[in-house]
């Protein structure tokens, strides 16, 4: 008996290192996936910081009202977005920690990290969360949609910020204008379900129609798209004129689409 006691310890020891080195691995793991330290030099805008290492960093996940530039006036609240981003930042003394994503870099140049500060607090979310702006889902960087989703749920429903301005409102189909074009939260109901070479689309109507690419259609898979036929939703993000319909919106993630009924 005391001879298989003394051979099962090395057994038991050399079980135990490895489950040492796994967890080591995996911490490793995580902590190159996004533990990044940083220093900012400058807000720029409510969603883009400079470093001082020269990077311009774009925060995933959001978008805050547009700063005057190139002769077009301001938007509401932008002001306010970047002073809250600086208030923030300012206790610690710029100091931010950088979470990558799948996709590191817009096609603007721009680094696109998730941005926290040392005591763990995520931008993103905050500004969410004060209403100073609207969710954006680009894949593949979607690692905390719903974490951003429930926090601009909570701002909207309180009605902060940009969610007491007439231009987050929601509007109908009919009440689109013929020009429409910018950030929209429309409503309606689908009257046809199409399904093209490069994308399915969401008619609402002939003039209005929202489209999803077939690029993005993995991130719909818990979604039964043919089945909204005839349901109401609200959909929002970018209008622009189409061909197919006189307005169209691009749909990138389920997470900007709501079943109404």
């Amino acid at each position: 008996m005391r001879t298989r006691r003394h051979e099962g310890a090395p057994r038991f020891w050399g079980a135990f290192f490895v489950s040492l080195a796994l967890l080591a691995l995996l911490a490793g793991g995580c902590q190159a996936r996004g533990a990044l330290d940083a220093r900012v030099q400058r807000v720029i805008d409510g969603d883009t910081v400079l470093l001082t290492d020269g990077r311009r960093v774009r925060l995933i996940g959001l978008d805050t009202p547009e700063l005057p530039h190139d002769g077009r006036p301001g938007e509401p609240l932008a002001t306010e977005a970047r002073d809250a981003l600086k208030a923030l930042l300012t206790p610690h003394r710029f100091r931010v920690r950088l979470e990558y994503d799948r996709q590191r870099k817009d096609p603007h140049g721009r680094t696109l990290a998730h941005l926290y500060t040392p005591d763990g607090t995520n931008l993103t979310e905050a500004l969410l969360n004060r209403g100073l702006a609207s969710l954006v889902v680009i894949p593949p960087n979607v690692r905390h949609v719903d974490r951003y989703a429930a926090a601009e749920r909570r701002a909207r429903r309180a009605r902060k910020g940009v969610w007491r301005l007439p231009r987050f409102q929601p509007v109908t189909v009919s009440e689109l204008g013929q020009r429409a074009g910018g950030f929209h939260v429309v409503r309606g109901r689908v009257t046809h379900v199409g399904h093209g070479r490069k994308s399915v689309w969401l008619d609402f109507g002939r003039r209005f129609a929202a489209r999803v690419a077939r690029e993005d259609l993995p991130w719909f898979e818990g979604l039964d798209l043919d089945g909204l036929k005839g349901r109401r939703i609200e959909v929002r993000g970018l209008v622009w004129p189409g061909r197919k319909t006189d307005l169209q919106m691009r749909l990138r993630h389920p997470a900007l689409l709501a079943i109404l009924e």
